[in-house]
């Protein structure tokens, strides 16, 4: 029986998109001198390795502290998922297209966040193939095991496929202890690949059509023995990496101009070259934002030039500004005139907007506002305590001021930030 029916191997971690706040404050304090070319997997229980409860500290969001087992575990994490180069010695390194992304969360580009998080993991999860000698992911990728690949070409002949046949393919066969089917279902969803519905009162899951280029590329992937899956993990843009085009189709659709204009500079290195200045790749800065001035002043004006967020007590015309709920640069074929449709549009403050852009906190139809732990990274606020960010914490869970006329917000358009903008609870 071959893997691909019932032993699928998973390294058996997995972490929500706001996780990644937790790396990034560690990314900074990997590079304080204390830590520098120290190994942060070393064993935590050793007297001698004292400073691994002071580096794990470091990454702390809110009030949530962490401990060295619950560090280690993370950085394996995305390591694996993509983000983070595999290597044990601090400073902790980006991918490139990590170092995009965390670029992205720190220039307040929400979507373009989101976009990458879900291409890289799906970069990662295409490469992995396992034996059952070798109970790990394959160093070189083998044709036989890929079970990415072969779950889109079964969803080709099929369209979809139950959570019991699904569960059944990944672990139907196996003799561990546990089993891996949630963490393989969480990160085919997460990956924006495969997406999870009800079908008669049972979740089944089919192809994203999004998504179609880059399921296409992994359909069409023939492994090559000289090309290592960290190496594609590592480099998915460069010159021979077996993803790229899949990859530079789909950041063409959605990706803003400015990560458009940083993923150039990677599409000419190299899958065989071992350094990347990540000086090259430090180049997403946050988007001219183009409105429509008459729109803007309707908004405004249902909000009396105040600012929605109830802790926020911003208002007059030079502060506050019409922000569109899904973002001004989106063609939106369910609605055309979403641009000008003022169901899609908010009044907030200068500080409040660009939290909101960036993902950091989102509302419902019902106007609840929800935030993202990313509110507490150092790369994307700096200071918690300072009052721009304030403002929104004292809001968490209140409503939002609705404006005149308004009894809910367009459900189409609130779902649209919390899934392709929103950095997660």
């Amino acid at each position: 029986m071959t893997i691909f029916l019932g032993d699928w191997f998973h390294s058996r971690t997995t972490g929500k998109l706001s996780e990644l706040a937790t790396i990034q404050n560690l990314y900074i304090a990997s590079r304080k001198n204390e830590y520098i070319g120290k190994s942060w997997s070393i064993d935590r229980r050793n007297p001698k390795n004292a400073w691994l409860y002071n580096f794990s500290a470091e990454g702390i969001t809110g009030s949530k502290s962490i401990q060295p087992s619950t560090m280690q575990t993370k950085i394996r994490n995305f390591i694996r998922l993509g983000f983070l180069e595999d290597s044990t010695l601090l400073p902790l390194k980006w991918t490139s297209l990590g170092l995009l992304w965390s670029n992205s969360v720190k220039n307040g580009e929400g979507e373009d966040s989101n976009l990458l998080y879900k291409m890289i993991i799906a970069n990662s999860i295409a490469t992995r193939s396992f034996t059952h000698t070798n109970r790990d992911y394959d160093e070189y990728p083998n044709e036989d095991t890929l079970v990415v690949k072969k779950l889109i070409k079964y969803l080709r002949k099929n369209t979809v496929i139950s959570y019991a046949k699904l569960s059944d393919l990944i672990d139907g066969d196996t003799s561990r202890v546990g089993k891996n089917t949630s963490y393989w279902i969480n990160d085919l969803i997460q990956s924006g690949l495969f997406i999870e519905k009800i079908m008669e009162n049972e979740r089944v899951y089919s192809l994203n059509a999004e998504y179609e280029p880059m399921i296409q590329a992994i359909e069409d992937y023939v492994p090559m023995n000289r090309i290592r899956a960290k190496e594609i993990i590592a480099y998915p843009l460069a010159i021979g990496a077996p993803f790229r085009e899949g990859l530079i189709t789909i950041f063409k659709q959605y990706a803003s101009d400015n990560l458009l204009e940083a993923i150039n500079t990677l599409k000419n290195i190299n899958i065989s070259d071992k350094l990347i200045d990540e000086r090259i790749l430090d180049r997403t800065i946050a988007i001219q934002r183009g409105r429509n001035s008459g729109w803007a002043n309707d908004i405004k004006s249902l909000y009396d030039y105040k600012c929605a967020i109830p802790g926020c007590d911003a208002e007059g015309s030079i502060f506050i500004e019409a922000a569109h709920i899904m973002p001004h640069r989106v063609n939106d074929i369910l609605r055309p005139n979403s641009k000008e449709d003022l169901n899609n549009g908010v009044a907030l403050c200068m500080s409040c907007h660009k939290m909101y852009d960036a993902g950091l906190f989102t509302f419902d139809l019902t106007g609840k506002i929800i935030i993202s732990n990313f509110i507490y990274s150092y790369e994307a606020v700096q200071n918690v305590e300072q009052e721009n960010v304030q403002r929104i914490l004292i809001s968490s869970n209140k409503k939002l001021n609705m404006g005149h006329g308004r009894n809910q917000f367009d459900g189409h358009y609130t779902n649209y930030h919390k899934e392709h903008i929103f950095l997660g609870e």
